[in-house]
């Protein structure tokens, strides 16, 4: 116990500056996010060079594929331009250009940025211009005043290798900044899906692949013996009925040919396929995913029709759908379920192998993925690949995506570890754990502000030790938390634990938020914190003056909400046998 209150007294000798923790869950709203493109109507440009490159290749949220505009002798002069159009109007302060991977030569450097209001393209108002240097960055940021924008133009004026005859521009991703979290649908869970039937399907790419979470494999018709002719079909029983009103159909990654054109979609209120009545039907044109979206009806049974395919194929056609999902009628409120790939600055690994670095593992592209070296070069367990965050992000949960059609590098013993800041010495394993071979594996542990992420990987499917590989690590946001002072007294306590570093010990976080005008009306109050560990107890004193003049004078405090503060301290390495019982007053020394 010694110990304890001496790393304690350290702690709080330093508590005259009362630094805030990093650790504690995201507090504040209005953080915004980038739009996903489920929120994209539509995507035009001057001009794009064939299939596999259309404008919707920028929005697809894939680094892997790209837009880009006819070069050679079909070549035209700059500008160039993209633009895309939101279901909704977005309030916008910035864009991010990300540019085709290994072309340098091909990055945009004198640029524009154009914004309406709506739909009309004669509404557009130039609120940004400029030019990129490439000497350090990985993608050029764009930042204007916060824009209402239904339609966003980016246009390409000059390109980094000065290219004045060949002058085609491209770009693998452009995202654009909402000030505010997007209302985004909610799907019905791939865990509430009983059961699914095809037409057909061939060997190894049945229909459940459609709906495993997983864009890596999909669902395919017979390429040979008796192919089916066209339509082709695929259906969803639901353990409960659920009322829904769009489908999302995602496509095979690796070929643009097989994207759904002509679809229709049917819906039973119960079991009975009989009862299947169609709530619509369609032609799509080329994107990232196909929107079915209908007057909510109540589901049992879901069945999607494939009509047609892109590349017109009617003689021995084949059909594949990388998932299928279903959104409800209910939404929920905040940004993607996962870490953005934007907010991810660094990938590290204990090794790989030459083209297959780290990087590929955050990409959002599960057609390529990172790998360790193979050969008379593979390395030993244990295998570990690390994100580092921008900025630290509460999280709550790591998914695993495996290399498509790769079931014996399947991990099957892993541990993950995290630390709040930069330093890969202050990393605590937060989980452990083997996995049965399957599309996916979770990983889920209590909130933790990250900033390292670090997946460990001790053994794979077949036992050996030939290399592993991770196609996507993604990382589950956890719900933002809103903590807001007692409306009487003006202030409230929270604390928090998490394993400590030590064996058996924890690490305690004692929050207080505070209304920010009773702090400033009250600044001779002290805060007492009483933690029992065992069977000692001990009382801790921190002066709200320290407070109000080294942190608050500062705006070092973190804010809760628009008119709270909330700050603390951390108390390391408590005996795990302490009571879980920590007492905390507000004593006003008047």
């Amino acid at each position: 116990m010694k110990k304890i209150f001496l790393s304690l007294s350290l702690v709080l000798a330093v508590a005259a500056l009362l630094v805030l923790f990093a650790a504690f869950p995201a507090l504040a709203s209005d953080s915004g996010m980038y739009i996903p493109n489920i929120c994209i109507k539509n995507v035009t440009a001057d001009g794009y060079v064939e299939k596999g490159y259309e404008p919707w290749f920028a929005f697809d949220e894939n680094e892997g594929s790209f837009w880009h505009t006819p070069w050679n002798e079909d070549a035209t002069p700059f500008p160039h331009w993209i633009m895309a159009e939101f279901e909704e109007a977005q309030t916008i302060d910035s864009l991010v250009y990300v540019p085709r991977v290994g072309e340098p030569g091909q990055r945009a450097t004198e640029y524009e940025v154009w914004v309406s209001p709506d739909s009309n393209p004669d509404n557009l108002v130039k609120v940004d211009d400029g030019i990129w240097d490439w000497d350090s960055e990985e993608a050029g940021t764009s930042r204007f005043p916060a824009q209402t924008a239904t339609l966003v133009k980016f246009v390409v004026k000059a390109r980094a290798d000065g290219e004045q005859e060949n002058t085609c521009a491209s770009a693998a991703e452009i995202r654009i900044h909402s000030t505010k979290t997007i209302e985004v649908p909610a799907l019905v869970p791939a865990e509430d899906i009983k059961n699914v039937t095809a037409n057909a399907f061939e060997a190894g790419y049945g229909p459940e692949l459609a709906f495993d979470d997983n864009a890596g494999d999909f669902w395919h018709t017979p390429w040979s013996g008796e192919i089916p002719s066209y339509p082709h079909w695929i259906m969803a029983e639901f353990e409960e009925a659920v009322t829904i009103d769009t489908l999302l159909y995602t496509p095979r990654a690796d070929t643009a040919d097989q994207f759904v054109t002509a679809y229709e979609v049917w819906i039973s209120p119960d079991s009975n396929p009989d009862n299947l009545v169609k709530v619509d039907d369609g032609v799509w044109e080329f994107g990232p995913f196909g929107r079915s979206s209908f007057p909510a009806t109540e589901a049992k049974l879901v069945k999607f029709v494939i009509k047609g395919r892109y590349d017109g194929v009617t003689e021995g056609p084949t059909s594949a759908v990388a998932e299928l999902d279903f959104r409800t009628t209910e939404k929920i409120s905040g940004s993607s379920a996962y870490v953005d790939i934007f907010d991810i600055k660094t990938a590290t690994a204990s090794s790989y192998q030459e083209g297959y670095d780290p990087k590929l593992a955050f990409n959002n592209n599960v057609a390529d993925f990172w790998h360790t070296p193979w050969g008379d070069a593979r390395q030993p367990y244990p295998h570990w690949i690390m994100a580092e965050f921008k900025e630290p992000q509460t999280i709550d949960s790591l998914v695993y995506i495996p290399r498509s059609r790769a079931e014996t590098q399947f991990a099957t013993e892993y541990e993950v570890w995290i630390s709040p800041d930069s330093n890969p010495d202050n990393l605590v394993k937060v989980d452990d754990g083997t996995w049965e071979v399957g599309s996916l594996g979770t990983s889920n542990f209590p909130a933790q502000k990250a900033t390292l992420v670090k997946f460990v990987i001790k053994a794979r499917a077949d036992g050996t030790d030939e290399g592993v590989s991770v196609a996507e690590l993604r990382f589950g946001l956890a719900e933002e938390e809103t903590l807001s002072p007692d409306p009487v007294r003006g202030y409230s306590f929270y604390y928090q634990e998490r394993e400590g570093e030590a064996a058996g010990t924890v690490d305690l976080r004692v929050l207080c938020v505070i209304d920010a005008e009773t702090l400033k009306k009250r600044p001779d109050c002290d805060i007492t914190v009483t933690v029992t560990a065992g069977s000692e107890t001990k009382t801790f004193k921190l002066s709200f003056n320290t407070v109000y003049r080294t942190v608050l004078a500062k705006d070092q405090a973190y804010h809760a909400s628009e008119n709270a503060y909330i700050f603390g301290v951390v108390i390391t390495d408590v005996p795990d046998s302490y009571d879980g019982q920590i007492t905390a007053v507000w004593t006003n020394s008047d």
